[in-house]
């Protein structure tokens, strides 16, 4: 892979700073974050179909929004079994001390000591299941990415394989995929709040050249 090219791709396009400006407005609302979605989804599509320009203008906003929609999906069912035990844990992180504030010998009793060491178990398969995610999500949504069809995001097996062939690159991708985009929004937020967005756009662009560019990596991987 490479990375390098993933941070200054958007250079080649001469028209990517409009593109970016309405990414960043686009951002600054939930719903807008759909199309948005769709619309990294497209860049990631035309890595792996190898078009000169990565960066898709906005004029199938419809389809962004539909594709935004059929990825945050995908993410739902992959971080389900991540959901099943993060639920109880935030359950059980907040009924314990509320219940030692209403009545504090609670604080020394079993149940309490319950609460705490059902946290320090729940701690380690959390993030267990947060780095798992992070490897097969820029899988699964290379996958998708290629046809845009939801169903080649559901293709399990092929996506393990892929994972298990080239873990290495896909670790790579899922952690710039995952905490570029983060870091850079929370150091735009040191101008005013207004970087924040377009930092986080910026990163999310790179994430998505970089899943594109994993997932060719693989593809030659598995065909030798």
């Amino acid at each position: 892979m490479d990375v390098g090219n993933a941070f200054v791709y958007m250079r080649e396009d001469k028209d990517w700073v409009n593109k970016f400006v309405v990414a960043s407005v686009l951002a600054l609302t939930f719903i807008g974050l759909i199309p948005l979605t769709g619309w990294l989804i497209e860049i990631t599509h035309r890595v792996i179909k190898k078009e000169p320009q990565p960066i898709p203008d906005w004029s199938d906003f419809g389809e962004y929004t539909l594709s935004g929609l059929k990825l945050i999906l995908l993410t739902l069912v992959w971080g389900l079994p991540m959901g099943i035990i993060y639920f109880p844990y935030i359950f059980i992180s907040i009924l314990g001390p509320l219940m030692s504030e209403f009545n504090p010998q609670i604080a020394e009793g079993p149940i309490f000591a319950f609460f705490m060491l059902t946290m320090f178990c729940f701690t380690p398969l959390i993030f267990l299941m947060q780095a798992m995610l992070m490897f097969f999500y820029p899988a699964f949504k290379g996958n998708f990415a290629t046809t845009k069809d939801i169903n080649d995001g559901f293709a399990f097996r092929k996506i393990f394989s892929m994972v298990k062939t080239n873990w290495a690159n896909y670790l790579v991708a899922g952690i710039i995929g995952m905490w570029v985009p983060s870091m850079l929004a929370t150091a735009g937020m040191f101008l005013f709040c207004i970087g924040y967005f377009p930092a986080m756009v910026y990163g999310l662009m790179v994430g998505a050249h970089l899943e594109g560019q994993v997932y060719l990596d693989t593809q030659a991987k598995l065909a030798s």
